[in-house]
Formats: C-alpha cells, sequence, structure tokens
C-alpha cells in the first residue's frame, strides 16, 4: 500500500508538471497548450495513468461484510434480540484507506441499532411489529461519493431523552429545532442508555464515528421516527488521493473546497433575508445562515471591503449542518492532488490541506467542517464560546482530572506523561497491566492510556479487565500501540477501548484532542472563560 500510495502521488505530481509546462508555453509563445497534439497528448496519457493508479487502490464495501454480520450475530445474542441484517451494495468501491477509516463507524452504527433500536421481541409483538429487527446497511456510489445507510425499524431515538442528557452536561437544546438536536448524539459522553453496560452507556460510541468521519472528510444526516425506527446516511469520498475541487476567490485569493461538501453553488444575483439581525439564504426551501467566506478565515482584501451582495455563495456540508459562504468569483473545478501540512506545523482546524498550482503558487484546500463551526462561532458573536480551532486544554475551574499511563517503555512513558502534565491534568504512570491494575485498586483515574505489548498483562488484557469491574465499567481506555493494521484496531475495539491511536502518527495535538474528547472537557481559551 506504500509503495501504491507513492505511485499515486508521482502521478499526481506529473500532471501538476505537465499543467505548468502547458502555462509555460501560453505564456511566453502565445499558444494554447490544447492546440498542441504532443501536449494534448500527454495530458490523456497522464489522466489515464491517474484513473488506473486510482483503481488499484479500490476494494468492495463487501470487504468489511462478516465483521458486521459477526457483531450484529452476537450482539443480538447477548442482549436477548431477534434481528436480520440485511447488506446491499456489497459491489460498490472505495479507497482502501477511507474504507479502513469507515469500519469502525459502521460497526458502531450496526451496534447502536441492535442495542439502543431495535427492541425485545415481546415489545416488538406487542406494538404490532414482526418478531425480528430488521437493520439494513446499504452502499451506493453517487457521483464522487460512497453513500453508505445504516437503518433500523425499531423504536427510534429518544428526543425528550437527548435533551435531557445535553441539558445535564451543560448544553441545553432549548430553543434548538428537532432536525438540529437529534445531532447532539454525536457529543461526546452523551448516552441516551439508562445503564452503564460494555455495549452502551458511556457516551463515546456516536462521537467515534464523528471522528472517524471527520478523519475522511465525510458527513452523517440522520432521520428518526418514534415507534418506525431510525436511518443514519453516511456520506464519505470515494478517494482522498485525488479530491475534486470547487475553486473559488475570496478577498483576492484562491481556496479549493471538497467537491464532496458542495451542495450548490448559486449564481450572483441571489436574493437573501434576514432573521432575528443574521442574513439567511433560502436553498431548496431551507433557510440557511450566510457568511462571508473571507471574514470566517481572517483574510482581508487591500481594500478591507467583504464581497458585494450580488456575489455568489456556496452552500457547504459539514458532517452534521449546511452552512452558506459569500465568496468573491466561482473559479471552476479541478482534480486536486492534496498534500499535508506537514508534522512541523499544527493541525490547522480550518485546512485540509494543500496543493500546487500550475503558476508555483499555493493553493489551500478548506475543511469544510471546521470551517462550519467557525462560522457558527463567529455568527453568534464567540460571546461565552470557545473559538473551535485552538487545542483542547484543561479548564483550570473544573479541577485537574487524574491519567493514569501505562507503558513498560520508560521513554514514551516519561514523554506521554510530561505532554499531559504540562496540559494540567494529575498524571501517575504504571510499566505494565497488573501494577495499573493495582494502581487503580488504590486510588480510581479518570482516565487511562495504554499500550498494548507488556508482560505480565497486556493493554487488551488490562481494557478487559477494567470492563469486567462494574466500578470501572465507565472508564475511559485510550489504547496506543506501534500497531497499525485493521485488525489490531477491531481487536482493541472489541476489547472496550474508547480510543486507538498508532504511535508513529502520534503528536501531542491528537493526545490532547482524544483526551479532552473522552473526559468531556470544554476547550478553554487563552485568557477566556470556557463553554
Amino acid at each position: 500500500m506504500e509503495r501504491l500510495d507513492e505511485l499515486v502521488r508521482l502521478v499526481g505530481e506529473a500532471s501538476a508538471a505537465a499543467l505548468r509546462v502547458g502555462r509555460v508555453v501560453s505564456d511566453q509563445y502565445g499558444v494554447e497548450p490544447a492546440g498542441i497534439p504532443e501536449l494534448h497528448d500527454l495530458s490523456r496519457i497522464l489522466e489515464s495513468l491517474q484513473e488506473r493508479t486510482l483503481q488499484a487502490r479500490m476494494v468492495p464495501f463487501g470487504t468489511i461484510a462478516e465483521p458486521l454480520r459477526r457483531t450484529a450475530r452476537d450482539l443480538a445474542r447477548s442482549l436477548g434480540k431477534a434481528v436480520e441484517l440485511e447488506l446491499r451494495g456489497q459491489e460498490t468501491e472505495l479507497d482502501r484507506g477511507v474504507l479502513e477509516q469507515v469500519a469502525d463507524p459502521m460497526l458502531h452504527l450496526v451496534r447502536n441499532a441492535i442495542d439502543h433500536g431495535i427492541e425485545l421481541p415481546e415489545a416488538r409483538l406487542a406494538a404490532g411489529k414482526p418478531r425480528y429487527g430488521t437493520v439494513r446497511v446499504h452502499a451506493t456510489q453517487l457521483g464522487s461519493e460512497v453513500v453508505v445507510t445504516v437503518a433500523d425499524d425499531g423504536q427510534g431515538i429518544d428526543l425528550a431523552r437527548v435533551r435531557q442528557q445535553a441539558g445535564e452536561a451543560g448544553d441545553a437544546l432549548d430553543g434548538v429545532g428537532d432536525d438540529e438536536a437529534i445531532y447532539a448524539i454525536f457529543r461526546s459522553g452523551l448516552s441516551t442508555a439508562a445503564t452503564v453496560s460494555e455495549v452502551s452507556g458511556r457516551g463515546v460510541g456516536l462521537d467515534v464515528v464523528r471522528a472517524s468521519l471527520a478523519s475522511v472528510r465525510g458527513r452523517v444526516e440522520v432521520q428518526s421516527e418514534p415507534g418506525t425506527g431510525s436511518e443514519f446516511r453516511l456520506s464519505v469520498p470515494i478517494t482522498l488521493a485525488v479530491l475534486p475541487c470547487l475553486l473559488v476567490e475570496a478577498a483576492g485569493r484562491r481556496f479549493g473546497v471538497p467537491m464532496h461538501s458542495v451542495v450548490s453553488a448559486e449564481a450572483a444575483g441571489w436574493s437573501e433575508d434576514h432573521v432575528e439581525g443574521q442574513v439567511v439564504i433560502r436553498v431548496r426551501d431551507t433557510i440557511l445562515p450566510v457568511s462571508d467566506l473571507a471574514a470566517t478565515i481572517g483574510v482581508t482584501a487591500g481594500h478591507g471591503e467583504g464581497p458585494a451582495s450580488d456575489s455568489p455563495a456556496v452552500v457547504l456540508a459539514s458532517m452534521t449542518r449546511r452552512h452558506a459562504f459569500r465568496v468573491d468569483r466561482l473559479l471552476g473545478q479541478r482534480n486536486v492532488v492534496v498534500k499535508d501540512l506537514g508534522r512541523l506545523l499544527p493541525r490547522l482546524a480550518l485546512l485540509a490541506g494543500a496543493s500546487l498550482e500550475p503558476d508555483g503558487s499555493i493553493l489551500l484546500v478548506l475543511d469544510v467542517s471546521g470551517l462550519v463551526d467557525r462560522a457558527r462561532w463567529v455568527r453568534s458573536g464567540g460571546a461565552g464560546r470557545a473559538d473551535p480551532s485552538p487545542p483542547p486544554a484543561m479548564p483550570a475551574a473544573a479541577g485537574p482530572a487524574s491519567v493514569l499511563v501505562v507503558d513498560d517503555t520508560a521513554v514514551v512513558r516519561e514523554l506521554e506523561r510530561s505532554i499531559l502534565e504540562e496540559a494540567g491534568y494529575r498524571v501517575r504512570t504504571a510499566a505494565d497491566g497488573r501494577l495499573a491494575l493495582a494502581a487503580l485498586a488504590d486510588t480510581p483515574a479518570d482516565l487511562v492510556v495504554t499500550d498494548v505489548e507488556m508482560p505480565n498483562c497486556d493493554g487488551l488484557e488490562l481494557t478487559r479487565a477494567i470492563r469486567a469491574q462494574p466500578a470501572l465499567a465507565g472508564l475511559p481506555v485510550v489504547v496506543v500501540t506501534t500497531r497499525s493494521t485493521d485488525a489490531d484496531r477491531r481487536l482493541a475495539m472489541d476489547a472496550g477501548a474508547d480510543a486507538y491511536l498508532v504511535k508513529g502518527d502520534l503528536d501531542r495535538r491528537t493526545l490532547l484532542e482524544v483526551v479532552g474528547r473522552l473526559l468531556g472537557l470544554a476547550v478553554q481559551p487563552a485568557g477566556g472563560a470556557g463553554r
């Protein structure tokens, strides 16, 4: 796979180089590149080569069918429920890397449907339903996206319970419509389960779905009908190696927006309305908020003016929300070879990566989820709310949480300890799982960070032991290991881990983000009050 990834990258570089050659020919000789047969043939061959290399990365969705069947069968049996799993579209193909990222969300959603959605056989019969509940998983390709639907014919999502739990967590949903309130189920720490078990009640399952989808620039739509069932519709790009982008101009600068996140592009002359003092636009019978793209990103043109009122607007869909952005111009669509910004730079919430333009300039590709979150924060005035872009930190008012770091390698153990202590956590360490269990029996912790390969008691055995103890069943566990395969990840999740991080990809920000999310900590901005 590494060799194939490198091949895809080189083909992308060759395509970009061909565009630069065409620009040089146009600038120096005044000849359109399309009129030169040799350049035309070169472009055609490179496009064909790029298409073939991308096809080599594709695998059928049915690759994860057996784990889904096994999960449904075992969980239904353990809960005493009668469930049929219906799989369709197994031949639908998508990038291997994308499939590996959506495999865990699929497992979580199937488990969630069986545990929270499907009723016990007696309850179904009393409600006039068939004894067997049905969970349907359907994959299909729509343009440059693969849409996976997970639906069940169970009892639906209890919105009253969702609102109650959100209110108890300090994030009341008063005044928020049902269509938006339902997405609160993806928040860390929120669960509608009445009791804590190995399957549910810890409020991290759907948060994992949200995080995994964000990593592949995907989104989710939720529909639920009380007594009828629920449907989760996941949309992910077929591949991340080459990203179709809509190019826009804002404040005199060009930006790329992933096409799979573009709902529509409204030409100049669209009419705006005002609701409660905020500018909105009506798109397909839906009222959406409108923001200036340049102002949201934080860039301004030399004259300091924003786009005109009759400028184009682009409607973008994040994982759970839609938002419209005014831009100066629409520049067209192009396939972009996106590169990350490197490990020397922190992860920037508004940027998905960058690409080299034919003229040698840098095209910044925007991260739609971060962009929509920032726009909503700006529109709210930021009052009493944290800017969504900084990394999570330990809120002083909440008091320091306790973290137990378990690793048999002293260097790694001390590195993780120093990162967490610097963020304000109280940290204890243990050299193996047996010592960790003794430490937890002596003084409980709020979260455990553990390696997998350790003497005496490894990380998976430690996680199972934690889940087996009623007093520790809800304790969040983060696995940090050198093992990077999908099979290893599933083993850890089956053991009860809440997050899985690979040491080779680990950095300070990622560790703090995961720990903060599992502890349900609000972001604490510098010099300001948190939520």
